[in-house]
């Protein structure tokens, strides 16, 4: 796959960022493949359609936030569609127990499309000046990018939110 076998074979020297750079390149080509194989990591796949650290892992944020964060991102939180995997549930099964949509309790209806935080979501996205008209995966992108601790913060607040309404003590 390198292409540099007539220099490993004859012993040739060779320039050591070219073989970088191709090594690099096959890398990033297979962990996309291997992404996109895998359902769970629809969103992050969404989110991080190149090979590289996310920024916020950069940030100076709390554990908390960057927890949501990275969970939101991977397919983690413990919403109906990652926790329905664990006991077998069919995917149209894992549904969303805080409206009455009956839609999948995804990240993207979590964080955009949930009826019940629509008063939290209506005032994060007016005080964010964003279009809050059409939400979808490039919203969360756009959020992801540019209102990062601002989102985690969103996100901590409507799981308290879910946990709340769904486990009543």
């Amino acid at each position: 796959e390198v292409e540099m076998v007539d220099i490993y074979t004859n012993q040739l020297p060779c320039d050591l960022k070219v073989l970088e750079t191709r090594l690099v390149l096959i890398y990033k080509e297979e962990w996309k493949r291997k992404v996109q194989r895998k359902p769970k990591l629809r969103t992050y796949f969404a989110i991080n359609q190149e090979f590289q650290t996310a920024h916020y892992i950069k940030l100076n944020l709390s554990k908390s936030q960057r927890s949501f964060l990275s969970q939101l991102r991977s397919g983690t939180l413990p919403l109906a569609i990652e926790t329905g995997r664990y006991t077998g549930k069919p995917l149209h099964e894992r549904i969303c127990m805080l409206c009455n949509q009956n839609e999948v309790e995804s990240e993207l209806h979590f964080l955009l499309h949930c009826p019940r935080y629509n008063d939290e979501r209506f005032i994060f996205f007016n005080d964010n000046i964003i279009d809050s008209t059409n939400l979808d995966i490039g919203t969360v992108q756009l959020l992801f990018k540019n209102h990062t601790r601002k989102l985690a913060k969103l996100i901590s607040r409507f799981y308290l939110i879910r946990q709340n309404q769904l486990y009543i003590v």
